[in-house]
């Protein structure tokens, strides 16, 4: 890696993770090619709505199985929960990359799932939406998971999380048309710098429209 590059790292942290993974995306992607959407992503500067920083991050998984009644759990995505949270989206047929432990995990039936995102919008935007915070969600099997380099740091690696095609789940973002109209795609880093929510978003860009046949099914995806 370019000295350069850790040391911009090492000063900005937030701002230094997403000039790193924009100038070397090959650490988390190695070999395989990087789609159109994928760089689109990568190399956006924006938040869209959101304000950039730990106030935007991955915040939990919902999730049913088979059997276990009619009540959805809650797993917050916490340092301590963080590789069973990473087991139930591999089990539920989210993308994996490196994580030797979690290729090939124990199948699991699960009923339903989803994966949020907690969203501060920002302070140029709040007036314009009228709307301050909200939950955006989507599907584990429209989420991948890259493992972080071990270059950087081999005890706290910075793992990074794409999110595609997320959409409300809570009603202020739901009643905002300018956000429940559309798709979003959700570019996220493990920092480790809060225990409570490790994952930061690094950038959000429109990934398209949100039809009203699909608003009928927000409430819960299932597998």
């Amino acid at each position: 890696m370019d000295p350069d590059s850790k040391s911009d790292f090492k000063s900005c942290k937030l701002a230094g993770a997403k000039s790193l993974i924009k100038e070397e995306s090959h650490l988390w992607f190695g070999t395989e090619p990087i789609s159109p959407r994928d760089h689109q992503l990568i190399s956006c500067d924006d938040t869209a709505f959101a304000a950039f920083g730990k106030s935007s991050y991955l915040s939990s998984v919902y999730h049913l199985k088979h059997g276990e009644g009619e009540m959805i759990q809650n797993t917050r995505w916490t340092c301590e929960n963080d590789i069973a949270c990473k087991k139930m989206v591999a089990q539920a047929g989210g993308g994996i990359r490196g994580f030797p432990h979690l290729i090939q995990p124990p199948p699991v039936n699960w009923l339903h799932m989803k994966v949020n995102v907690s969203l501060t919008v920002s302070a140029a935007r709040s007036s314009e939406l009228n709307v301050s915070w909200g939950i955006l969600s989507t599907r584990p099997t429209r989420t991948r998971i890259f493992e972080g380099p071990s270059e950087l740091c081999p005890i706290h690696p910075l793992d990074v999380m794409i999110m595609y095609d997320c959409t409300p789940s809570t009603e202020n973002f739901i009643q905002q048309p300018l956000i429940a109209s559309r798709k979003w795609d959700i570019l996220l880093m493990k920092m480790c710098e809060d225990y409570d929510y490790p994952w930061v978003v690094l950038s959000m860009v429109d990934s398209g429209s949100y039809s009203e046949v699909e608003h009928e099914h927000r409430e819960c995806y299932s597998i």
